[in-house]
């Protein structure tokens, strides 16, 4: 931390001592050439520093504007897949049919039969003349 020889205070040191140190600055007749080259020194720092300080104070803004599009542009794109998401629902009649099982039903439904001839078995001798028909033949 920088020391101060004009205001002890703001370098740590107490009340008291800071008047002892004005006190002798007065009776230097220096007070009034030190306190005006303090000035002269925080002016040259704070016009070195103002710069950066405007810069980095546009950059934040733009940061947030950008953060605040963003976020609401994301949100509005949430509401735009929820209605969606509704929609598809009650096309359905409620039933949320996920994609899986309409390509397990569709693979169910598109198993090649056997061929005909193959499933016509002849008939025993038993069956085609009975006029009843037993169910243990089966």
């Amino acid at each position: 931390m920088k020391t101060s020889p004009v205001f002890p205070q703001a370098s740590g040191g107490t009340p008291s001592q800071a008047r002892r140190s004005i006190g002798r600055h007065v009776a230097d007749g220096n007070l009034k050439e030190d306190l005006i080259q303090r000035h002269q020194d925080v002016q040259k720092e704070f016009e070195t520093l103002q710069p950066l300080h405007q810069k980095l104070c546009k950059d934040a803004q733009k940061k947030k504007e950008s953060y605040v599009r963003r976020e609401v542009f994301y949100k509005s794109q949430i509401s735009h897949i929820k209605d969606m998401l509704e929609k598809t629902v009650l096309c359905r009649g409620g039933d949320e049919a996920s994609m899986p099982s309409i390509r397990h039903m569709h693979k169910e439904a598109s198993i090649p039969l056997p061929s005909l001839p193959a499933l016509a078995m002849p008939m025993p001798d038993k069956l085609a003349h009975a006029h009843t028909f037993d169910v243990s033949l089966c």
